[in-house]
């Protein structure tokens, strides 16, 4: 066996691509996105290149691909922190430790002394390892296989946080009885417009801003620019659904406010709705936007007979947002993992 250490190379990244093949035999719409996502992030016309680098690790026995990962570091980041991401790995503690072990190296001689991931990139892209594999994938979901948990823990990686997605009937999620707050921001001169109202190209822009904003105390948060945010939609773009996007603006027309949503593209079974984010500036919290805008999920949904919400990757110990949420029926977990510097000294020794 042999780890092969690359950058752009079509062949390697060709190898990755039979790993994700083999890893995810039984759904192909995880491997044609996951493959999807890393050429468009490997690249070189991506963004992130102008900011980062990266290099790649994959093992190798004889030609076949065992275990992938990829090191990446980015100049937005505190200078001592890097990251693992595009981690994919035949359920093996010592295939996953060859790659781990080949990466640190590369990110230790560069003067990093703290490791997060799994990140593909930044965490505007897929971050996070998904447990347990009973339920199905769903749509733009960061899904992984579940012994993943035990490959980061087992190099001694430690959680650095906890999501969670739920799963509701949309006859059982109570959003219409949101009404009221709905018309008491309309009467106090809030207004709410659809993607389908505004435009694709201003919502991406007023996404963007807003984002960098609500989200800028978030782990290992990035202010990308908005070419790389604009980037990282190419593939998305094409099959969102406008009416499932909503801005909300306060009396001076600002925006101040958003939910993204999206139909879950996986599901054959049930027509479901993935409630990706909602996100209101923090001077603007506490009046009651984010009922209002499920509010309109609601009555949409109910138009398109959407029969359920699948409210995707919240913070676990984000109350506000669960209670928003309004269910406890989790659809999956999610881990996301640290490395120290006192614990990346101590797997130095680790056989590779």
């Amino acid at each position: 066996m042999q780890v092969i250490q690359y950058d752009h190379e079509r062949m390697h990244l060709d190898s990755y691509g039979e790993l994700v093949r083999t890893l995810y035999a039984g759904y192909p719409r995880v491997v044609e996105s996951k493959i999807l996502e890393a050429e468009q992030n490997f690249d070189r016309s991506n963004p992130f290149h102008q900011h980062g680098r990266f290099s790649s690790f994959l093992l190798l026995d004889g030609k076949r691909p065992l275990a992938h990962l990829s090191a990446i570091m980015d100049r937005r980041l505190p200078e001592n922190i890097g990251l693992f991401g595009h981690f994919e790995c035949v359920d093996d503690i010592d295939s996953a430790k060859a790659v781990f072990h080949k990466a640190q190296e590369y990110l230790i001689s560069h003067g990093k002394t703290i490791i997060r991931g799994p990140v593909n990139f930044t965490t505007w892209r897929n971050f996070r390892v998904s447990y347990p594999e009973e339920q199905p994938p769903f749509f733009i979901e960061p899904y992984t296989r579940s012994y993943y948990r035990e490959l980061w823990k087992g190099f001694g990686f430690d959680v650095a946080q906890c999501n969670v997605s739920t799963i509701e009937e949309i006859s059982e999620s109570g959003y219409q009885a949101y009404e009221a707050d709905y018309r008491r921001l309309k009467q106090a001169g809030l207004t709410f417009e659809s993607m389908k109202e505004a435009g694709a190209s201003l919502i991406v822009k007023v996404l963007h801003e807003l984002t960098r904003e609500i989200f800028s105390d978030t782990w290992s948060f990035v202010p990308i620019e908005l070419d790389e945010f604009s980037y990282s939609f190419n593939g998305i773009l094409k099959v969102l659904d406008g009416d499932f996007i909503y801005l909300a603006k306060n009396h001076e027309a600002l925006p101040i406010g958003f939910c993204f949503a999206i139909p879950d593209y996986y599901s054959g079974h049930s027509k479901r709705l993935i409630i990706k984010t909602i996100g209101i500036l923090p001077s603007a919290r506490g009046y009651g936007i984010g009922k209002a805008l499920l509010y309109l999920l609601h009555n949409v949904s109910c138009e398109k007979n959407i029969s359920q919400f699948i409210f995707s990757t919240m913070r676990s110990d984000n109350i506000a947002m669960r209670n928003l949420a309004h269910t406890e029926r989790i659809y999956r977990h999610y881990e996301v993992y640290e490395l120290t510097s006192k614990a990346a000294k101590s797997t130095n020794n680790v056989p590779h």
